[in-house]
């Protein structure tokens, strides 16, 4: 064997995630229904369930970035939930509509071999003023210890903070939110 055919076959070798795994049906079944249930708690406010939708790692960095390092872990959502209310109270923003679509949701292997997918949410928000608009913005589930997870990905700081806590993440390039006014503003 050649030194070129050699390389090429290490070159092939190293595309490839030696412990990549696709995702059995049943993890994919789970993620549907974390996604059905997130979608409900969504649209009915249910900050608890959606702070518990975040990965511990990641509800840590948020804790710490609000100066509560030494919080325990069992009032993290809780620091979430009191956080989501008030800038919920300060923006006047009503929740029409949500949907986090699993039918288009894009399954992918970051670059450790860990699978995860990108599911694709709309929602319609109203401000107090009367404006309304559209907001879609991809969500990333990923698996930690075991369990699905769902984060909003679509705006820089969380990209950021993800690629940081999971650097396999880290080529990984996600959409921004996008916001689209709506007629009658």
């Amino acid at each position: 064997m050649t030194a070129r055919t050699c390389l090429l076959i290490l070159a092939f070798i190293a595309a490839f995630p030696v412990n990549a795994r696709s995702l059995s049906e049943v993890e994919k079944q789970d993620l549907a229904v974390l996604a059905q249930r997130y979608e409900a708690a969504y649209l009915k406010r249910n900050y608890w369930f959606l702070g518990a939708s975040v990965p511990p790692r990641v509800m840590k960095r948020y804790v710490e970035g609000r100066g509560a390092a030494d919080m325990k872990p069992d009032r993290w959502v809780a620091l979430f939930v009191a956080d989501s209310k008030e800038v919920e109270r300060q923006i006047g923003a009503t929740i029409e509509t949500f949907e986090l679509n699993f039918d288009r949701a894009r399954f992918e292997e970051a670059a450790d071999g860990e699978p995860y997918a990108i599911l694709p949410s709309v929602s319609v928000v109203a401000l107090r003023d009367g404006n309304r608009f559209e907001l879609k913005s991809p969500y990333l589930a990923l698996i930690d210890g075991g369990k699905w997870y769902l984060i909003n990905v679509g705006f820089g700081g969380t990209m950021g903070s993800v690629k940081g806590i999971y650097p396999s993440f880290d080529e990984i390039e996600f959409d921004y939110a996008r916001q689209r006014p709506l007629k009658g503003n």
